[in-house]
């Protein structure tokens, strides 16, 4: 069974992907990823190290359902600036990217987080009916 990179493949998920990289890396890899699954759900991971393993190799799966229950349900903006900012750290405490990078990965994550569905939305007074136990759910009906 094939395994599929989320990272390297993320249009054979179903995923639109927004990607990070720590700048000046030679033989190493950081990198922060955003993924989308375009009915409002956003997920995140991280990955580093040398230039041995495959970025995202621990996040390989046969199916999106496999891939996103390995990566991190972002449910808010803030929450994608929180992962954003403890990633975006050098050793020295500074940024490693600049605010703009934040700014459009925020932009990114709230565009992607408005496609949730509404919910439905009923009128004071108006009577939700409801199917009888066992009726019209496949149960013996």
């Amino acid at each position: 069974m094939e395994r599929i990179n989320p990272h390297y493949n993320p249009e054979k998920l179903g995923l639109e992907m927004l990607t990070f990289d720590e700048p000046d890396m030679s033989y190493e890899f950081n990198t922060l990823c955003f993924w989308s699954t375009g009915d409002g759900r956003v997920y995140s991971a991280s990955d580093s190290g040398c230039s041995c393993p495959t970025p995202f190799e621990d996040y390989e799966g046969a199916d999106q359902k496999e891939v996103l229950q390995k990566l991190e349900r972002v449910g808010s903006v803030e929450q994608a600036a929180y992962t954003f900012d403890s990633w975006n750290k050098s050793y020295d405490g500074k940024p490693l990217l600049p605010q703009s990078e934040k700014e459009q990965c925020l932009s990114w994550v709230k565009s992607n987080l408005a496609k949730r569905p509404a919910p439905i939305a009923y009128s004071p007074g108006e009577r939700l009916v409801l199917p009888e136990i066992g009726k019209g759910f496949g149960f013996g009906s």
